[in-house]
């Protein structure tokens, strides 16, 4: 199954608040979540569009999260750390781009 927790893409390219509707039934299926990360899209595909333009994108993909260690915490609380994944694999990508020199790519 594939959710998209913030819903929508961001006009600003921040990563909002998650949603805990699709990431509470993970948590009551006990099914492990794998915090994804889509790098580069907003560059490509801008919101309220259908033009494609050229550029790099990447998907990150962050260690499954065992729901299990999340008995007895709030659907918010996991959201939250769901997210916090997800931050932290964009940062490590944008690290990434940053330390690469265009030369490199071409």
């Amino acid at each position: 199954m594939i959710l998209f927790p913030e819903g929508t893409r961001s006009p600003d390219g921040e990563i909002h608040q998650f949603k805990k509707g699709g990431l509470g039934l993970a948590l009551s299926l006990d099914m492990p979540v794998v915090p994804v990360a889509q790098c580069g899209t907003r560059d490509v595909l801008e919101k309220q569009s259908l033009r494609l333009k050229k550029g790099d994108v990447e998907m990150r993909l962050g260690r499954p999260i065992d729901p299990n260690l999340w008995q007895g915490k709030s659907k918010e609380e996991f959201a939250d750390h769901v997210r916090a994944e997800v931050i932290s694999l964009k940062r490590e990508w944008l690290a990434e781009k940053v330390l690469q020199p265009e030369a490199a790519k071409a």
